[in-house]
């Protein structure tokens, strides 16, 4: 009978430690909820006019304890991307328990995290993507209608008229590239898209992530690089091949000379150092070495 009451009492201790943490978890997840009314009262970002604004993948405090709870609430601090603590964005356990939902926190965790890389891939397309003719201003915008994900012709990639292509690929009519242009690939690299012929053919500028005047500071084009730079540095000062050889150059002795047949200089590996099984036989090319004691 003695043995009875301290399971008994152990079996009621487990019980109310369960329906406290049951308690603990369904506060918790009615103030996510509470969080997610707040973040959708603060309405979507928008995208900002200047590259200094951008978003940096950290998010309000509502926007982190609707999709992740405290734990991306307090990760916030730190300077990495906080949808890495959304729920559902790890292994089974960035799920949390105890909830009335089981799906309703992935959700909200995996969506929230999309919706975090998606504003990140555009603004990274808009304030890091120069001299690309301009297409990122359909993408972030659209065009009428259409959300500029969903875009598919794109008025920049199409011939001009003093391509000598022009009129197969449709001239001042909606372009297509056809026929002889698709059968293979072109010496100049149109028509690899095919409703937008011009795309990544010669003469295309490729897409820069470095504005020209930071690329050549020497020139000092605005504050910002001179303030930047203060006329110390250009693509040629100081000499790259001078800060290879201060940095990289290696003094050997003359006596050095088996450096290169790669066994290393002289007495960089002293017999001490050497642990061969008795009896065993080194080589090297043309000399064999009957002991350890010979090497």
């Amino acid at each position: 009978m003695n043995l009875k009451i301290p399971l008994l009492t152990a079996c009621g201790l487990s019980i109310l430690l369960t329906a406290c943490s049951d308690i603990a978890a369904k506060r918790e997840e009615a103030r996510e909820l509470a969080a997610c009314q707040q973040m959708l009262a603060e309405g979507l970002p928008k995208n900002p006019e200047t590259r200094d604004v951008r978003f940096l993948g950290k998010v309000s405090e509502a926007a982190a304890s609707c999709r992740g709870g405290q734990t991306a609430v307090e990760f916030r601090v730190t300077p990495w991307v906080d949808w890495s603590q959304y729920w559902g964005t790890g292994d089974i356990q960035s799920l949390p328990k105890n909830y009335l939902s089981s799906k309703a926190p992935a959700f909200r965790g995996v969506s929230g995290a999309l919706f975090d890389l998606e504003l990140q891939r555009v603004e990274l397309i808009e304030f890091n993507l120069f001299d690309n003719d301009g297409t990122y201003k359909t993408y972030v915008s659209g065009s009428g209608v259409v959300d500029g994900r969903a875009v598919k012709v794109w008025p920049e990639m199409r011939l001009p008229k003093t391509h000598p292509n022009y009129q197969a690929v449709g001239g001042a009519q909606a372009q297509e590239c056809k026929g002889e242009l698709i059968r293979g690939r072109t010496t100049t690299g149109i028509c690899n898209d095919i409703l937008n012929p011009r795309m990544g053919s010669t003469g295309t500028p490729f897409a820069r992530n470095v504005e020209f005047e930071t690329s050549f500071p020497d020139l000092g084009q605005n504050d910002l690089t001179r303030n930047r730079h203060n006329n110390r540095l250009g693509l040629l000062t100081p000499d790259p091949q001078v800060i290879s050889r201060k940095l990289l150059t290696r003094i050997q002795s003359a006596e050095s000379k088996d450096c290169n047949a790669g066994f290393g200089a002289p007495d960089q590996f002293p017999q001490r150092q050497l642990r061969l099984p008795e009896g065993a036989v080194l080589q090297r090319p043309g000399r064999v070495l009957d002991s350890v004691h010979d090497a």
